[in-house]
């Protein structure tokens, strides 16, 4: 089956419109969750976080642990649940997998654990996609799935 990819410019800014619910909510979560018990230091932002570093290493642990969990939760409820993430619905994106339907929910949990992964080591799996023929992600191609671009001839299945 050839499929045509999601231009990457499509997938970055319905990326992008779904970052913005789940910055609020990362931000609400790592404020209610922040040490109250950090130096107080006369110094700029880096300097002050490197001295935040130095009194509690895990002060950037549970920041990173809550852009993860809800990185995840948000696509799963959308992916799995809803089929598509609300940027990727104003977009016109739809997410298929090999035989050119939606992916199960199983699948779709799989997807956006395999999606969530491949974001760790410095958005890698996303920059995959700009060497890629296709102009599939990485964790597109672990997952077995393909994002393109909705017509009206597949909304009517």
């Amino acid at each position: 089956m050839k499929v045509t990819t999601a231009p990457s410019w499509r997938r970055a800014l319905a990326g992008g419109l779904d970052m913005l619910p789940c910055a609020v909510i990362w931000s609400a979560l790592v404020w209610l969750t922040w040490p109250t018990d950090l130096p107080v230091v006369p110094w700029n932002w880096l300097d002050t976080l490197i001295d935040w570093l130095n009194a509690d290493p895990n002060v950037l642990l549970v920041p990173v642990a809550w852009a993860l969990l809800v990185g995840f939760g948000y696509n799963v409820s959308f992916q799995a649940f809803g089929r598509e993430t609300p940027g990727k619905r104003a977009l016109r994106l739809r997410t298929r997998d090999a035989l050119g339907g939606y992916p199960s929910r199983r699948h779709a949990i799989l997807y956006c654990l395999l999606r969530t992964l491949s974001t760790l080591p410095a958005l890698a799996g996303h920059l995959w996609a700009l060497a890629d023929p296709e102009r599939r992600t990485l964790h597109d191609r672990l997952g077995r799935v393909w994002v393109t671009v909705r017509s009206e001839s597949l909304d009517r299945e």
